[in-house]
Parts: C-alpha cells; structure tokens; sequence
C-alpha cells in the first residue's frame, strides 16, 4: 500500500541524514543489489542463474551507458593482454576506449533480420582464433531491437567455451526476453537502460518543478571473479557531487515539512552549548537564514554535474519507499503496447512498400511472437520519409560505423548502416 506524502517525506529526511553523516556508506551496492532483487528478480519472477543466486555479482548504476561501459571494463580488467569480439553496431566512443587500453579488437559480420552476430558464424570466428593461437576471451553483444534469443545462444556457447561476455541492451524498453538473459548469466555481465531515473522525480518534489527531466539509468551486473567489488570508476567524484546534491535536497525537503534546518544551524548550536555565555538554543537554531533560491540554483548545477557519475545507494533507498501493487499488471500492458506499435508500424511499411519505386525499401522478417524495442526497415530514399514522417523525433535514419569496423568491409554491416530507418518504440520514443 503506497504511503502518505508526508509519511515518506519524513522517512526520506531520516534516510538522508542517516547517509549525510556517514557518507562512506554511498557506494556499497547493497542498496543497488536490493533495488534489483525487489524491483526486478522479485516482480517479474525471474529465474536467476546459479551465479546471481549465489550472491556473487556486484550491481552498478549510472546515468549514460558510455559510463557504465567504462565501469564495467574497469571491472573486467581489459587490456593489452586480451581479445575482444565486438558487435560491428558498438558505438565509437566505446570502440575508441578499448583501443585505448591496448586491447586487440575483432568483430563479424550480422544477421539484418535482427542486427545481432549469427551463432554459427561465431562458433567459427572463436575456434579460428583459438587455432591462430589469439584466443577471443572477452565478447561484447548488443540488443539493438530486442530480439535477444541469439544473443542468449550466443552468451551460453561463449559460457561453455570460458569466454566472458558483455551484454548491452541500450534502449529504454526491457521486454521479458531480454530479461531471460538473468536466468543464463555466468561469466560476464549485462547492462540494461532502464528507462527514465526516479532521483528527477524525487528532486522535482521539492517546489523546483520542470526544471529535472527524468534521464536514463542503467543498471549493470557483474559477476565477480576477484575479491574487490568495489566501485572503481568515477567514485570519488561521485561521492563529493552526490554527497552535496542530497544535502541541498535535504535542505529543500527539510522546508518543505516545515522540520528545522539542523545542517545549516549545527555549528550554532554547538558553539552555544560549549560557550560560557547562557544562550536561548531556539534563537540559535532560527539564527542563520537559508537562502533556499540560492540551494535551488546550486542543486539544479549538481544535478546537471552528476550525469557521467555513478549514482549512489541513497538514490536507491528513496525508490525503495515507493511501492507500486500494480507494476507487473503495468508492465505486461505497457510491453502489449509496445508491441501494438511495432505492428502498425510494420503494416505502415507493408503499404508504402507497394507505392513506392522497386528496390527503395527492404522490410525484415517481422516476428509477430516476439517483442520489439524498436522497429527498423532498410530505405534508399530517407528523404520521402523524412518528409512524409516529418515532426517525430523518434526515427533514426543510418548509422555510424567506428574505423575499426568500416575497416572489415563486412557487407551486411555496410548496408545496415547505409539504409537502416530504425523507430524507438515505448516510452523510449516520447524522450
């Protein structure tokens, strides 16, 4: 049963002192963990693998998938010494960072049915290289469209062969495929976007309305192979920014309930009850004047200089206040929707197929079983569509291609990225 408005403001103000005065305890991934177990495993009823059964992973979030990315090959200690099979679609900053760290970089051609690597062709590509004695020991997949069963095949084969996979699912809709991956992981780990951040909508509360737009978070899972879990990337910088932005938040809810500013006026007090000089603690604490406009501002600048920074426990036991009876039941109709849009989208491209010029435009094997997180055609002519489209913000026209890759002269890449017109579906569209 969700509660009172009140009820949770003062729960909050109790938690964030809890995490003001002890901010060591920001980074412990336990809140992130319960987050996951509660708010994913438990709702949906996931099956976990052995290996997140154990307990032995460590969870990780963060605002952009570029910084989770780097986290997360932190995590897995890539470099120089190792061999890395990307998917040809990874974007190029990602690309760039791993050549970066010296490590050598392979890649294959795709499936354009569903954009991911053919299971088969891999299988080859692993013994290949095994045999050329530079064994492939870290593999990098990428959920474009939401159709994972390849990518599930193809984590178990490089599972069976030892070979350590790193999943991406960039788009704002997880469908319950995706999620299958959990029941599978064993070595590895898995990032998911998932969708808007809570912390705006918390932030939001405190009069400042408009000014926080929700932005993605993704959710990373790693499973340990070492000691040390702890969070290497950004941290410190996360803690000095975050441990500021709850204060000020405090600050605001603390106003907001009416309950006395004791951050602002504990060095007051302090002083009068260690002073010689008798003084009227109630004067002290009303003595020093906040301007909240002031905390306004500088909590608005902190929030905006936290997006490349990993987001801390504190933000997670705020949600954890939130209970929703009804998210499966949201969920199951939000991913039927989903899918409803993909179809009409697919009967657009079956009509216009027959009205325009032969050859300008390819429409994929559409799986009617199976759900979407976006929906892609193959065009030669971007500019009628971009017309008879105009206004949506939500269709990608082409794609690039980091040097690594273009270098390969894969063919089905090569045409994906030339003709490929791709439209966000859900929520992830309306931005």
């Amino acid at each position: 049963m969700t509660q009172s408005p009140i009820n949770q403001n003062i729960k909050k103000i109790k938690l964030l002192d809890k995490y003001l005065v002890n901010p060591i305890g920001l980074y412990t991934g336990l809140a992130i963990k319960k987050y996951f177990n509660n708010s994913i495993v438990n709702r949906y009823n996931i099956e976990l693998s052995s290996s997140l059964q154990s307990g032995r992973y460590s969870a990780y979030a963060h605002n952009t998938l570029l910084s989770s990315f780097k986290n997360i090959i932190t995590k897995h200690n890539l470099g120089k010494s190792n061999h890395v099979l990307i998917h040809p679609l990874l974007d190029g900053e990602m690309v760039s960072y791993l050549e970066n760290l010296g490590a050598l970089i392979s890649t294959q051609d795709i499936d354009k049915s569903t954009l991911n690597l053919t299971t088969s062709f891999l299988k080859l590509n692993i013994i290949k290289h095994k045999t050329l004695k530079k064994p492939i020991d870290h593999i990098i997949l990428i959920c474009h469209s939401g159709l994972s069963d390849e990518i599930i095949e193809q984590m178990q084969l490089a599972n069976s062969m030892d070979i350590k996979t790193i999943i991406l699912f960039p788009t704002g809709v997880i469908t319950p495929q995706n999620y299958e991956v959990l029941t599978r992981l064993r070595l590895g780990s898995v990032i998911f976007n998932m969708g808007g951040d809570f912390l705006a909508r918390h932030l939001r509360e405190v009069d400042i309305a408009g000014e926080f737009r929700p932005r993605p978070w993704f959710l990373a899972i790693y499973i340990e192979t070492r000691a040390s879990s702890v969070l290497e990337y950004h941290l410190k910088d996360s803690q000095n920014i975050y441990y500021n932005l709850l204060d000020k938040y405090l600050v605001l809810l603390r106003k907001k309930e009416g309950a006395v500013n004791l951050t602002a006026t504990f060095t007051g007090i302090m002083d009068a009850m260690f002073s010689n000089e008798p003084k009227d603690l109630r004067k002290v604490v009303n003595r020093k004047k906040v301007d909240y406009n002031q905390v306004k501002l500088e909590l608005e600048s902190l929030y905006r200089d936290s997006l490349e920074l990993a987001i801390p426990d504190a933000v997670f036991d705020l949600e954890s206040m939130f209970v929703d009876d009804k998210a499966v039941e949201s969920y199951k109709d939000y991913m039927v929707t989903v899918q409803e849009e993909a179809v009409k989208w697919h009967g657009y491209f079956s009509k216009v197929l027959r009205l325009r010029p032969v050859n300008s435009l390819e429409i994929p094997i559409f799986y009617k079983s199976k759900y979407y997180s976006k929906y892609f055609v193959y065009s030669t002519d971007f500019g009628y569509y971009q017309k008879s489209l105009a206004g949506r913000d939500n269709i990608q026209y082409g794609m690039e291609l980091s040097p690594v890759v273009i270098a390969e002269n894969l063919p089905n890449v090569q045409f994906v990225a030339s003709y490929i017109l791709m439209i966000e579906l859900g929520d992830a569209a309306k931005g």
